[in-house]
């Protein structure tokens, strides 16, 4: 089996018991394609299992907190959101110090 087929496949052993799943992708991204989120957005969107999914035109691969000047600089705002709507966080919940 080709390698790269068996590592796109471990993204879709999605059980009835798997948490809630928060995605964030950059489209441009030279290591990870894109469609291995989107394989694994479907499978959880076949199993019923919530998610959320962020897909950013550019900021490649490894950005952290999100590289400055990109759209990925959102994603830990958009996971805080995520986990006050699942209930993993309050809502009064700030990230402010």
């Amino acid at each position: 089996m080709c390698p790269r087929r068996t590592r796109q496949r471990k993204y879709t052993h999605i059980r009835v018991s798997t948490a809630p799943i928060f995605l964030a992708h950059s489209i441009d991204d030279p290591i990870v394609p894109v469609q291995h989120s989107l394989v694994m957005q479907i499978a959880l969107e076949n199993n019923s299992i919530p998610y959320e999914i962020h897909l950013f035109k550019k900021g490649g691969h490894r950005w952290g907190l999100g590289k400055p000047n990109t759209e990925t600089m959102q994603w830990p705002t958009l996971l805080l959101a995520c986990l006050k709507k699942i209930n993993i966080l309050p809502v009064e919940y700030s990230d402010k110090k």
